[in-house]
């Protein structure tokens, strides 16, 4: 089954810079894709495909769920085998490209996974942000049948347009970041910016002073070493993804949610004894 319908997919392209300024509105964007290209819905995804909190379009609220919390994750053939075409620069792979039919029917991820929630087909769109590959994984139930050779070459005209968006939100993100710290500052308190891989983006002054032998940022990334004598300890209310060490404390509610994308957090630092 092909028939995009292109005037549609193009309208859906025309808005993606709305994201930029209202990272709220992807899983919008990402339905008005999914529904131009006749499938059920899409989800915006690392190349790695493992990190759960991700923008998609509500039709696919419950397979994403499913994905993640059942560790489909981690044995996805479609990653396994589509990130290295990816990587070589296709901008778009269907299940064709990494998979035979025969293949198909004995695979768990398509018959235990995707065949039980009625799924079976998908195409990714691939892009960059900085030095990292992200996709637009766009999902078709079986009765929507599979993407064509012909689909691949519409849905290519949407990596360029999502790299640019994307990247602009991320520089969008850094700057309120930035913007976010130094506020902290300015009521003395220490907060640095990093994104979801845990690399850091921002410190203001007051973290920068926290910083020692222990607690310091090393090759872009916060890090803690155990303390041999009894000291001062960091507060720690999460740990953070990729983060060497449990020394974080997320600031809520200063920040709007850059991140569905591009996962750009704003974090405080408070050593016991030393905050009331």
């Amino acid at each position: 089954m092909s028939g995009i319908d292109t005037d549609r997919l193009e309208r859906a392209r025309a808005r993606l810079g709305d994201a930029v300024v209202d990272p709220a509105v992807w899983p919008e964007i990402i339905d008005q894709i999914s529904v131009a290209v006749k499938a059920t819905g899409g989800v915006l995804l690392p190349g790695n495909g493992r990190m759960p909190d991700v923008p998609r379009s509500a039709g696919l609220d419950e397979l994403v769920k499913t994905y993640f919390e059942n560790g489909w994750h981690l044995r996805d053939l479609r990653t396994e085998r589509g990130r290295p075409l990816l990587l070589k620069g296709d901008k778009v792979i269907t299940d064709q490209d990494i998979i035979t039919a025969q293949e198909m029917r004995r695979f768990a991820f398509y018959n235990e996974f995707l065949a039980r929630q009625g799924f079976k087909w998908f195409a990714a769109v691939s892009f960059w942000v900085d030095s990292e590959l992200w996709l637009l994984s766009i999902q078709r139930t079986m009765r929507e049948g599979p993407f064509e050779a012909i689909d691949k070459c519409t849905l290519s005209q949407l990596s360029r347009p999502l790299a640019d968006v994307a990247s602009l939100s991320t520089a969008v993100g850094r700057i309120a970041l930035s913007s976010v710290t130094n506020a902290l500052n300015l009521v003395c308190q220490p907060a640095i910016a990093i994104d979801r891989f845990g690399f850091v983006l921002d410190a203001n002054a007051g973290a920068e002073a926290l910083f020692d032998a222990h607690i310091r940022v090393k090759s872009k990334r916060l890090s803690e070493r155990p303390r041999l004598t009894p000291g001062p300890a960091v507060r720690s209310r999460e740990r953070f993804p990729g983060i060497q060490g449990d020394i974080f404390e997320r600031h809520r509610g200063l920040l709007p949610h850059v991140g569905n994308c591009i996962g750009t957090m704003a974090f405080t630092l408070q050593r016991l004894g030393c905050v009331s």
